[in-house]
């Protein structure tokens, strides 16, 4: 496939067990890879080790701890020299980091001080920090522009030592441009497996129309405005929702709250469901419905238009990015949920019509993100990078700098370790109370 078998370090922040997206593009690329290349993938689990997976992939794993299916890695300073070893051993050609924190910073370090050249990928708007898990921190605008003027601060330093960035699509290098307008950049999609979403059987519609929205429970994915929505419907519309209700504790709370308050009888708080039954629960959908603010480029809406399901949903980069064809409604934000209710029910009954022709533009929407097209794209970004490498050898300054962004990482990390043992207490004596 490829014409030069390649050294090459796949980095991500997170546990594919979870339900984060961006820990599953870099399993399914680490992959894909290696069945050309030799491929060394960190990745956070229990304990400090290498896995060999095949003979060209293995695993590098970086201890942490699981608190409410929320993997808080572990790296004291015997694990990164412990990385750092294993590293050199591997010898990379190239290093991809996945994400920008922990093991994607702490390679980067490495990388700098090695030459080794670094690729990235953002998996959100690098222009926003927090503001991007929780956007209604755009009210205040003095978090807003504190938020914004760290992050500006923490990316141009990271891109200063990256060689290229992999950006999902324009939102992204709009972002790049406002932060760092001299990083170099490629547009490759998320790549991934999608057989088994679009070999499930299309189902008509018949007596109950089911709607799916999978997605972890916090602000950004604004799930209870989907709730409200569903307020507006027919009883015989029923709306599942799927999330880590443990780690979204706090929202699938209110949630529930509002569905008890309006005695909503078609409305489901389901838990997280591990690939297998989420491609259950695509077969019996038959809408997918999104009410998320800010999305880069969704994976789960990915899925849902491979499993053939019409998305209606509010308007975010991700909608205006792939959902190009009539096959389904978005909707601006500022719409209310009476009528987005109005506007979904009148598209479900003309989609209803004419729903296996639907589901069919749906499917061909997907076409390019299949992970054996996106991974060409990608090793010919690695042959490139690698070669402009070596003929500049240079790399800027600010390690330093980098490296107390990196002690600040895990004195973050072990505040999250904290938080998070809160709320596993709270949750454990909600549910003594509720019994």
């Amino acid at each position: 496939m490829y014409n030069d078998i390649m050294k090459i370090v796949i980095t991500s922040a997170h546990s594919f067990e979870g339900e984060t997206g961006s820990a599953l593009i870099a399993k399914t690329l680490a992959e894909e890879l290696s069945k050309e290349h030799k491929v060394l993938y960190l990745r956070l689990g229990q304990k400090f080790g290498i896995q060999k997976r095949s003979n060209n992939l293995s695993y590098l794993i970086i201890p942490s701890l699981n608190i409410n299916n929320i993997c808080v890695p572990l790296l004291t300073q015997g694990i990164r020299k412990k990385i750092y070893k294993e590293l050199a051993i591997f010898g990379p050609d190239i290093i991809h980091g996945e994400n920008i924190i922990f093991g994607g910073l702490l390679t980067l370090i490495w990388a700098s001080e090695q030459g080794i050249p670094y690729v990235v990928t953002f998996h959100w708007q690098p222009q926003e920090g927090m503001v991007y898990t929780y956007p209604h921190l755009k009210a205040n605008r003095l978090l807003a522009y504190l938020d914004f003027m760290l992050t500006k601060t923490y990316i141009s330093t990271y891109l200063k030592h990256v060689d290229r960035v992999i950006a999902l699509n324009k939102v992204i290098t709009k972002g790049l441009k406002l932060i760092s307008p001299k990083t170099k950049y490629t547009i490759i999609d998320n790549g991934i497996h999608l057989e088994r979403y679009k070999a499930l059987k299309i189902r008509i519609p018949k007596d109950k129309i089911e709607f799916i929205f999978p997605g972890s429970y916090i602000g950004r994915k604004n799930q209870e405005f989907l709730v409200n929505v569903f307020r507006f419907l027919p009883k015989n519309y029923i709306l599942n929702l799927y999330g880590n209700k443990i780690s979204g504790f706090l929202y699938a709370q209110k949630l529930e709250k509002l569905v008890k308050k309006y005695n909503l009888k078609n409305v489901n708080i389901n838990d997280y469901l591990d690939e297998n039954g989420l491609l259950n629960a695509y077969d019996k959908a038959h809408y997918f419905v999104s009410a998320s603010i800010k999305e880069v480029q969704s994976l789960v809406v990915i899925e849902g238009l491979a499993a053939g399901k019409p998305i209606i949903a509010l308007e975010n980069e991700t909608t205006k990015d792939v959902v190009t064809d009539g096959c389904c409604l978005i909707l601006p934000q500022t719409v209310s949920p009476e009528l987005f209710a109005r506007n979904l029910k009148l598209f479900v009954e003309k989609t209803n019509k004419n729903y296996q022709k639907t589901s069919v533009s749906c499917r061909n929407l997907t076409d390019r993100f299949d992970i054996k097209s996106t991974t060409i794209k990608t090793v010919d970004v690695y042959e490139n990078v690698i070669l402009e490498s070596k003929n500049n050898q240079v790399k800027h300054g600010g390690i330093f700098i980098l490296k107390t962004f990196f002690a600040l990482s895990e004195i973050a990390s072990t505040l999250e370790i904290i938080v998070a043992n809160l709320l596993k207490v709270r949750f454990k004596l909600s549910q003594f109370f509720a019994q």
